[in-house]
């Protein structure tokens, strides 16, 4: 096994424990401050006029309605297109928009790349088709979505960079970190595209890596710009986990469970108790009305508590 192979082995350990990791961090987080946002595509025949249960002045003792069929397609609407950024700050989203899809489309060449990967193991059909009769149009395909992933990748993080170098709104609010995150993206897609038109035109060699992971075997030498690129790949990945990147798993938790949550708080219901268990957690800030240590029950109501108790 070779250091590249390891580096690539422990990468895709690292990003898949800790994205796991995040995911029940988030998971785990307490409620929400409820929002009352509308339309709420959950709303079943109520969504289009931004309506709500809570017009019918029994709605207490009548079962709810939901279809999460619209809410389902209104993430999905929101994660190909990103609406919300292109209603609300559209010069954003020329160059947001092609950084998301490349990203897309580079996930998409992963995972062609890995069942191309496979062809030569599996047997894919038992008349006895010659494999690469099977396997070309996957590699026109995974060419193809490669390329223009790493290009759409490239073009959106170079003008996100350029725009929160040159404009002052954007310096204001932009970290160290933002700018570490997209000159790292523009170092991922940019060695994709080098390694492809000077060095893998079909992507060959990483094909052949990609196959030694998944047999546990010694891959063949692959040229400096594939192992380039490979190496960057790993410090993505290794990265990635630890930083707000990850809001692509938050886009469930934002959409389901805060902006569409509706769930009333009813005496002796879920939403009560874990209202009651907020209230119970300790501030860990502090301000000219607000003390540290005590609980957000007790500066709410202005109590001397500080042990978590809630007042009844």
């Amino acid at each position: 096994m070779t250091l590249l192979q390891i580096l690539v082995y422990a990468s895709l350990i690292v990003f898949l424990t800790g994205t796991i990791v995040k995911a029940v961090k988030l998971a785990r987080m307490p409620i929400h401050l409820r929002w009352e946002l509308y339309p709420i595509p959950r709303e079943k025949s109520r969504s289009l006029y931004g309506g709500s249960y809570f017009e019918e002045p029994d709605w207490r003792t009548r079962p709810r309605q939901f279809t999460f069929a619209g809410e389902i397609a209104e993430i999905i609407m929101e994660v190909l297109f990103l609406r919300a950024l292109y209603r609300n700050n559209r010069i954003l989203w020329y160059f947001s928009y092609p950084l998301h899809i490349g990203l897309y489309f580079s996930v998409g060449f992963i995972c062609v790349l890995f069942v191309r990967s496979l062809a030569p193991i599996a047997v894919f059909n038992s008349e006895g088709i010659p494999t690469a009769l099977l396997t070309k149009p996957m590699n026109i395909v995974m060419v193809s979505i490669g390329v223009i992933g790493f290009g759409l990748g490239t073009i959106g993080a170079v003008g996100l960079l350029f725009m929160r170098l040159l404009k002052a709104d954007y310096r204001r609010y932009s970290l160290l970190s933002d700018y570490f995150n997209l000159v790292l993206l523009i170092a991922l897609f940019a060695s994709g595209l080098c390694a492809w038109y000077l060095a893998d035109k079909s992507f060959t060699h990483i094909e052949e890596f990609t196959r030694s992971l998944i047999r546990f075997t010694a891959p063949a030498d692959a040229p400096y710009l594939v192992r380039a690129e490979l190496v960057i790949a790993a410090i993505f990945l290794f990265y990635l986990p630890f930083t707000h990147m990850t809001h692509f798993m938050g886009k469930f938790f934002n959409y389901h469970r805060v902006k569409w949550q509706t769930q009333p708080s009813i005496p002796g219901n879920e939403v009560e108790q874990q209202a009651k268990d907020a209230l119970g957690r300790p501030l860990s800030w502090s301000a000219s009305h607000m003390e540290a240590g005590k609980t957000w029950s007790a500066a709410a109501f202005g109590t001397g508590e500080d042990s978590g108790k809630n007042p009844e």
